[in-house]
């Protein structure tokens, strides 16, 4: 039952209790009725508005059109505004908090906010606004600046009207919380060319920091022509980052149902949904996107301090003018049900983290999208503990019509710190990543030397592939750092897996592997399945890290005859004897004119394999 309707309720009750009085001869009941009747009035035409607008916690009814004729009105506090078939237009209205109802029509520039849980922005319809300028002032209205509070107590939800609105200023949500934004299918057109590089990606259509409980959801991102030749760099949507006084995180943030559209050559700079450090409890899905972006979503703990001599060849000023505003690395996020097409090129990974833990990423399908993941710690080494990372029902289909191969999967842990071009510290990089019912298609092409479609660099922690598919590619999955020796405490493995027609399965260089129950089904060009080396490390570094291989229960076979070894393992100079070189309980076909195992200056585990033949030289 709405406001309205209960005043005429009270005010019927009034005049009955009016009536009764007078029968019995009591004035003061009458009294009573006068003054309550003073809280419902109808707005009259025939006076100015602002001189009707006088009473505080009244309900003022709009049978009318009100021309305001520029001038400026405000609402009353804690008053009520029911429109019955009229409205108010040409001029400025401060709704100073009032409730507002019925059908609500004000096409009029709007300061302050209504009080009411669900907003219409339909409610609002001066063609002379942005959508986002608006929107902006619905929560600028909540936030008190002076206590850093939101100062409504309630969960807001703003509509907005189904439409194509193009934005040149975005819109920062800032130490909000309990809001709804629901775009219902809209398209926004992002012209907003401004970007500063300092600010890391701050200048995006939508951003929030220190805001907590938001949800997005509902919209469609078109790039303008004016952002798509001038400036494509800055972000869609944009979580945490930097701001000079405070990093309150930002939390229990969702982003649902969001598309998009990015076809000029300048949204190789653009990233769609950017999650900064500083931000946890965050769910991404349902993410459709068509065309070339930076990153579609991008995880990052981004930049830390800065020496002078760096801020000064990085960004070209003389000192860092923000502090160390990320905090935390965001922790706990979710990414599923994403489909991504059509990006031939990649600057970093479609889904990416550069610094961040407890990463959940499901259910995705990238059509001729090059690297569909990338993990890494970040670009300043300042990866602070377990990654924690979850890949899983990821499909990165590379089709045959596209001139180059394939590069689906990095996982890049192990870097140097640029300020000081060293190695992290050795404690510094610890990830544990699981992929799993996972598929990974090539075209092709490409050489087996230098092309790979999946890359495993460093870790102290371990990389599982489980259940996953390799398919069409020169050379699967390279596994390789002859200068970080992190990788020697690092296990890279895969069970019940799938290489299907790789010429190369496995390449792997001063690790620690294990292959088990899988499947390499290869054609007759093979290179090898499992490529096995250690070069340059000395004897003492060896024995005290280690290197391994296990590779158990497998299957090779070859649609064709082979022409070189289906496991290759050699090492420069002879190895110590606590390395353990495993070969067992595998089968080969096709071994007659090639042995299936070629060693050099190893000394090789190995037994109870069916259709082996081991040649040493």
């Amino acid at each position: 039952m709405t406001a309205r309707y209960l005043k005429y309720l009270f005010h019927a009750g009034i005049a009955l209790l009016c009536f009764f009085a007078a029968s019995i001869g009591s004035a003061k009941a009458c009294t009573v009725s006068a003054k309550a009747a003073d809280d419902y009035i109808v707005l009259e035409k025939s006076k100015p508005l602002a001189q009707q607008l006088t009473r505080k916690n009244t309900t003022y009814e709009v049978r009318n059109s009100f021309d305001l004729k520029n001038a400026s009105v405000t609402i009353p506090s804690g008053s009520t505004l029911v429109f019955a078939g009229g409205n108010l237009k040409n001029g400025m209205v401060n709704l100073n908090g009032c409730y507002l109802e019925g059908n609500v029509a004000i096409d009029c520039e709007i300061t302050g906010c209504p009080s009411n849980e669900h907003i219409y922005t339909k409610w609002f319809t001066n063609k002379d606004v942005e959508l986002l300028v608006l929107l902006r002032n619905f929560c600028s209205c909540w936030y008190d600046d002076k206590s850093q509070v939101i100062t409504h107590k309630n969960k807001r939800v703003i509509h907005v009207e189904k439409g194509t609105y193009e934005v040149n200023e975005g819109i920062e949500l800032r130490y909000e919380q309990d809001l709804t934004i629901d775009f219902s299918g809209s398209s926004i057109i992002d012209n907003i060319d401004t970007y500063d590089k300092l600010r890391h990606h701050a200048y995006s259509a939508i951003s929030m920091r220190e805001s907590r409980r938001i949800e997005l959801r509902n919209c469609n991102y078109q790039m303008g022509e004016k952002k798509g030749k001038k400036n494509g760099t800055g972000a869609f949507i944009s979580l945490g980052g930097p701001h000079v006084s405070t990093i309150q995180p930002c939390f229990d943030i969702k982003i649902d149902n969001i598309s998009g559209e990015s076809y000029a050559a300048k949204a190789d700079d653009m990233v769609a949904i950017d999650i900064l450090g500083n931000c946890y409890n965050v769910e991404v899905s349902n993410v459709d996107w068509k065309g070339r972006v930076s990153s579609l979503v991008n995880m990052e703990y981004a930049i830390g301090p800065i020496t002078s001599t760096e801020v000064k060849k990085t960004f070209g000023v003389k000192e860092w003018p923000y502090p160390d505003y990320y905090g935390l690395m965001p922790y706990n996020i979710s990414v599923s049900n994403v489909n991504g097409y059509d990006r031939p090129t990649a600057k970093y990974g479609y889904i990416r983290t550069s610094g961040a833990y407890n990463v959940n990423i499901q259910n995705v399908y990238c059509w001729n999208v090059m690297e569909a993941i990338e993990l890494f710690q970040g670009d300043a080494g300042n990866a602070r503990g377990a990654m924690n990372i979850t890949v899983s029902n990821v499909c990165s289909y590379w089709g045959e019509e596209m001139e180059k191969p394939n590069y689906a999967v990095s996982v890049n842990i192990t870097r140097k710190n640029p300020q000081s071009s060293k190695p992290n510290l050795e404690n510094a990089d610890i990830a544990m990543i699981r992929f799993s019912d996972c598929d990974f298609q090539d075209n092709g092409k490409g050489k087996p030397e230098d092309h790979y479609l999946i890359r495993v660099h460093g870790n102290n922690g371990m990389t599982v592939f489980s259940n996953c598919r390799m398919r069409n590619s020169q050379r699967a999955v390279r596994i390789a750092d002859i200068i970080n020796t992190s990788l020697l405490t690092h296990l890279t493995k895969f069970e019940t897996c799938l290489f299907d027609n790789c010429t190369v399965g496995l390449d792997c260089q001063n690790s620690i592997v294990s292959v088990q129950d899988c499947i390499f089904n290869a054609n007759k060009n093979q290179v090898n399945q499992i490529k096995y080396s250690i070069m340059g490390l000395s004897a003492e570094t060896l024995a005290n890290y280690g290197a391994m291989l296990n590779a158990e229960g497998n299957m090779f076979r070859s649609q064709g005859v082979i022409t070189s070894p289906y496991v290759s393992i050699s090492s420069a100079t002879s190895l110590p004897k606590n390395l353990r070189l495993n070969v067992s309980r595998n089968i080969f076909n096709n071994t007659k004119s090639v042995a299936a195992i070629k060693t050099k200056n190893v000394m090789l585990d190995e037994e109870k394999n069916i259709g082996a033949k081991v040649i040493d030289k």
